[in-house]
């Protein structure tokens, strides 16, 4: 009852997490250090010291999905804070549940976030996108982008490069020729290339995404 109660109060209340600057040096260096854990996948984020995907692990467990996160080649993992904000998108349509996010979020939409392919940033040769299908059966797209931010240069001596998660839609965006309102998403890795011991790759998507089925 503890942990249900700890859980509404992360995705109703928006509770902010307070990260402390002892924390590790992968989780808060914007997603450029290498890292390896002793842990699997699943155990990774469940035992992840400031419960920051509390929820994922929730509906991971609802739909018995641990065997295959870890044995996925790769998961790009949601915080707390995403599906936070997909939950506050929907209860601004109405009344909205724990019970009704099992509605809405089904065990392919958390696929959509499973890979086959084994996708580091440190694997991508260059800046192209490069397309991939989803345990959940639908086309997606990773891409490594030379960052322009500031803060991003400032503490290092070498170019610092991003990783991109794309939600494709209608094809790889073509610029000029995209139709209105049919742009791909794309979201930033906080996080990128944590190599797990069950064998897959770990990413984690930013805070300020909203995750979506």
């Amino acid at each position: 009852m503890k942990k249900y109660i700890k859980i509404l109060n992360v995705l109703f209340l928006g509770i902010v997490m307070l990260i402390a600057c002892k924390k590790a040096s992968y989780l808060t260096d914007k997603g450029i250090h290498d890292a390896k854990t002793p842990l699997t996948t699943y155990d990774y984020l469940k035992q992840h010291q400031y419960h920051l995907f509390d929820s994922l692990i929730l509906i991971i467990d609802h739909y018995n999905l641990k065997e295959e996160m870890n044995s996925a080649g790769t998961v790009f993992a949601s915080t707390d804070y995403s599906i936070a904000r997909y939950i506050d998108a929907k209860r601004l349509r109405g009344n909205f549940t724990m019970d009704s996010l099992y509605k809405y979020v089904k065990a392919d939409t958390v696929r959509q976030y499973f890979f086959s392919d084994k996708i580091k940033r440190s694997n991508l040769i260059d800046e192209s996108p490069r397309i991939y299908t989803n345990q959940g059966g639908v086309v997606t797209a990773v891409q490594k982008q030379l960052s322009d931010s500031q803060a991003d240069n400032q503490w290092s001596g070498a170019p610092v490069y991003n990783m991109w998660f794309i939600k494709v839609l209608d094809g790889l965006d073509q610029n000029a020729t995209t139709p209105l309102g049919r742009s791909d998403s794309r979201i930033r890795c906080q996080t990128a290339d944590i190599e797990t011991s069950s064998g897959g790759i770990l990413n984690v998507l930013a805070n300020t995404y909203t995750f979506t089925r």
